[in-house]
C-alpha cells in the first residue's frame, strides 16, 4: 500500500449513502458496451471489411504504442471539453477512456454509493495489495462521512464490522486506531482538523488516491499527456547548454535552444566604494538591494532600480573585517558577521544597528535567518552555533561541536541546518528537534556551502590542490555532480546557483577569474576575466540578466549579457583598454589565463601547487 495514496488532503465535496446530487462533476460521455477494462470494447465499429478499425490498425504508430496513444488523446479531449470529438474518436477507434466496470467504480465513488463501489471492485478483481488498499480507503471515507453527518452509531458499526476487517498491514492498522480516536471529536470542524480531511471535495481526492493505486493499463493516470509534454520540455531545457530564458511560456511546435550569448559574460561596471578586500555580497529577496561586506570593516548597501547602482547606506560599527551578510526573508533586517567576534543586526531602511551579539569568543564565520523573520543562527570558529530571536536578549538554542565551524546554511524549506566543520564533513541538523539527522562525509576540507532555493540540494566547495565543487542531494544523500577548473587552496571561495531554474553553477577563484558550469552536466561553459585578485563571492539574482562578483581587488563587478548595459544602467563606462581586457582581447596574458582555466577543467593543467591550509582558513 502506498502511503501517498493514504493521505487525507484538503479538497472539495459532499456525501451520503447512495446518490446525493454530488455527481455533477462526473464526466458524462458515450459508454460503449464492453466487459474489458480501460481501452478495450467488446463490440467495436467496423470498416468496410467488416473488421474493427483497431484490428486493421498496426500496433504502433511512429514507434509509439497505438492503443496507449489513443487513450492519451481521449483523456486530453475529455479534459479540454471536446466531448463530441471524443465520442467520434471512441467510435472510430473502437476504444473508450473508461471501461464499463471502471466507469461504474468512478461514478459510485463520486456519488458515495459504497455498495456500488464494492460491487465494481469485485468485478475488476484487482490483485492484492491493490484491491485491499482500495477497499480500505473506501471504507475509511465512508466512516469519516458518517461521523461528519453525526451518524455516530452507523459510524461505530462501520468501524467495528467493516473497517477493522479491512486492515491488511501495519499502516492500515495504524490508520484504524486513528479513526477510532475520531469518535471523540466534538463537531465536524474538530473532525476535519484532527483527521486532516476536508468533507468538501474528499470523494474526488479519494478517486485520485485510488487511481494512484490502480494499474495504468486499467485507468490512465491523470493529466498523463501533459505530464509527458512537460517532461519532454524539461529534458530539452536541461540539454540547452546556454539556457537563460524565462520558461513561463514555451512552444510545442519547435525544439528549444538558446544562443551562446545569453550568459552574463560582459563586465559592464565596477563598484569601488570599499577601501579593502571585498569578501561577501548578498542580494535582497526582492532583488532591489545589494549588500557587500569588506575587510575595511564596513557593509555597503547598494540600490539597483533599473537605471543605476547607487550607494544608499554605509553600515559602520564592526571593529574588524566583516565576513558574512544575511538578509531576513522580509528584507527588513540585515545580519552581519565579523572577525571582531560579534554579529550585528541592522534595520535595512534606516541603517540603524538594532542588536549586537557578543556571545562568540572567536571570529564569527556565518549567520543565517529562519523563515519567521525573527530567529537567526550564528556560527563561529569557537565551535559554537547559537539560535537567536530578535525579541529575546538570550540565546534560544546552543550547539557545541568538537571542531571549528567554517560555514552554516539553512535549507529553503527552513527545516534543516547544514553545518560545515573542520572535520571534513557536513552535519545536517533538524531545526525542529534540534538534533543531528545525518552527516555528509567528505575526504577534503570543506570551506563553504550554498543551498538551492528550488531543490533539496547543496553546493559544497572543497579546498585542495585540485579543488572541486560538489553538488549533494540531501534527500538521496549522494553526490549528483562535480565541477572542476577553478583554483582554491588558501582562502574561502564561495559558489552559487544562477540562471533560470538555477541552470548554472558559478564560482570565484584564486586565479582572479570567474567560472560558470552547467549545473546538470558539469561542463565548464565560461571563464570570465576582469578582476585583479582572488574572486571571493558571486551573486546572481533570480530572473536577472546580470550578476555580481566580489574580489580582493577591493571592487564589485557587474556582469551582463550585453556589453552596452552600462549605458542603460547609467553607470560610468570603463576605459576602452579596460573593456578590451575584460572582454578577452588583451592579448597573450588574457588568452593564457583563460586557456589555463579550461585546461584545468579538463584535467590537463599544471596547478603549480598553490599553498593549502587543511583547516580551510577564513579570512
Amino acid at each position: 500500500m502506498r502511503c501517498s495514496s493514504f493521505s487525507n488532503s484538503p479538497g472539495k465535496r459532499k456525501s451520503e449513502e447512495g446518490e446525493d446530487g454530488q455527481a455533477d462533476g462526473i464526466k458524462r460521455h458515450k459508454v460503449l458496451p464492453m466487459a474489458l477494462p480501460n481501452g478495450a470494447a467488446s463490440s467495436s465499429p467496423r470498416d468496410g471489411s467488416g473488421l474493427p478499425y483497431s484490428r486493421n490498425a498496426p500496433d504502433h504508430w511512429e514507434g509509439l504504442p497505438r492503443r496507449e496513444l489513443i487513450l492519451l488523446i481521449l483523456q486530453t479531449l475529455d479534459a479540454l471539453g471536446y466531448r463530441n470529438a471524443m465520442d467520434v474518436l471512441e467510435s472510430e477507434s473502437g476504444m473508450v477512456l473508461e471501461g464499463v466496470d471502471v466507469k461504474s467504480l468512478h461514478e459510485s465513488v463520486l456519488k458515495g454509493n459504497w455498495r456500488g463501489v464494492r460491487e465494481a471492485l469485485s468485478k475488476l478483481n484487482f490483485q492484492d495489495p491493490v484491491g485491499q488498499a482500495c477497499h480500505f480507503l473506501v471504507l475509511e471515507q465512508k466512516y469519516l462521512e458518517l461521523l461528519y453527518d453525526k451518524q455516530i452509531f452507523d459510524a461505530l458499526d462501520c468501524l467495528r464490522s467493516e473497517l477493522a476487517d479491512a486492515c491488511f498491514d501495519a499502516e492500515s492498522t495504524d490508520r484504524l486506531h486513528k479513526c477510532s480516536s475520531y469518535l471523540m471529536c466534538q463537531d465536524p470542524d474538530d473532525l476535519q482538523g484532527r483527521a486532516e480531511w476536508t468533507y468538501k471535495g474528499s470523494r474526488e481526492l479519494l478517486w485520485q488516491r485510488m487511481v494512484d493505486l490502480i494499474p495504468p493499463e486499467v485507468v490512465v493516470p491523470p493529466r498523463r499527456l501533459a505530464v509527458l509534454l512537460h517532461q519532454a520540455w524539461k529534458l530539452q531545457e536541461m540539454h540547452c547548454v546556454y539556457h537563460n530564458r524565462n520558461t513561463s511560456s514555451f512552444s510545442l511546435l519547435q525544439d528549444h535552444t538558446c544562443p551562446q550569448g545569453t550568459l552574463p559574460t560582459h563586465c559592464v561596471a565596477t563598484l569601488d566604494e570599499h577601501t579593502d578586500e571585498v569578501w561577501f555580497v548578498a542580494i535582497s529577496h526582492n532583488g532591489r538591494y545589494i549588500a557587500s561586506s569588506s575587510k575595511d570593516k564596513t557593509v555597503i548597501i547598494w540600490e539597483c532600480q533599473g537605471t543605476a547602482f547607487t550607494k544608499v547606506q554605509h553600515l559602520i560599527g564592526h571593529s574588524d573585517a566583516s565576513s558574512f551578510i544575511a538578509w531576513s526573508p522580509d528584507d527588513a533586517h540585515i545580519a552581519t558577521a565579523s572577525n571582531d567576534k560579534t554579529v550585528r543586526v541592522w534595520a535595512s531602511d534606516t541603517a540603524k544597528c538594532v542588536r549586537v551579539i557578543t556571545k562568540h569568543t572567536e571570529s564569527v564565520a556565518s549567520v543565517c535567518w529562519l523563515q519567521d523573520n525573527e530567529r537567526f543562527v550564528s556560527a563561529g570558529i569557537d565551535k559554537c552555533i547559537y539560535m537567536w530571536n530578535l525579541n529575546d536578549p538570550t540565546e534560544e538554542q546552543q550547539w557545541m561541536f568538537s571542531s571549528r565551524i567554517q560555514d552554516v546554511a539553512v535549507t529553503s524549506d527552513g527545516k534543516k541546518m547544514l553545518v560545515v566543520t573542520s572535520e571534513k564533513s557536513i552535519k545536517v541538523i533538524d531545526l525542529h528537534s534540534k538534533r543531528e539527522l545525518f552527516s555528509l562525509p567528505e575526504s577534503d576540507p570543506v570551506t563553504s556551502v550554498t543551498v538551492s532555493s528550488i531543490a533539496d540540494q547543496v553546493l559544497v566547495n572543497i579546498s585542495h590542490q585540485t579543488p572541486v565543487i560538489r553538488l549533494w542531494d540531501l534527500t538521496e544523500r549522494r553526490i549528483v555532480q562535480r565541477y572542476r577548473g577553478h583554483y582554491q587552496g588558501r582562502f574561502v571561495v564561495r559558489s552559487c546557483f544562477g540562471g533560470p531554474q538555477e541552470t548554472y553553477v558559478i564560482s570565484g577563484s584564486e586565479d582572479t577569474q570567474v567560472y560558470i558550469w552547467h549545473r546538470h552536466f558539469g561542463s565548464l561553459l565560461e571563464v570570465l576575466q576582469g578582476h585583479a585578485a582572488t574572486v571571493n563571492c558571486i551573486a546572481w539574482p533570480p530572473n536577472s540578466p546580470w550578476m555580481l562578483t566580489a574580489s580582493d581587488d577591493q571592487t564589485l563587478r557587474v556582469w551582463s549579457t550585453k556589453p552596452t548595459i552600462e549605458a542603460t544602467l547609467g553607470l560610468k563606462p570603463l576605459p576602452p583598454a579596460a573593456m578590451d581586457l575584460l572582454n578577452g582581447s588583451s592579448g597573450a596574458a588574457a588568452a593564457s589565463a583563460s586557456s589555463r582555466g579550461l585546461q584545468q577543467a579538463n584535467g590537463t593543467a599544471d596547478h603549480g601547487s598553490p599553498p593549502h591550509l587543511s583547516n580551510g582558513t577564513s579570512r
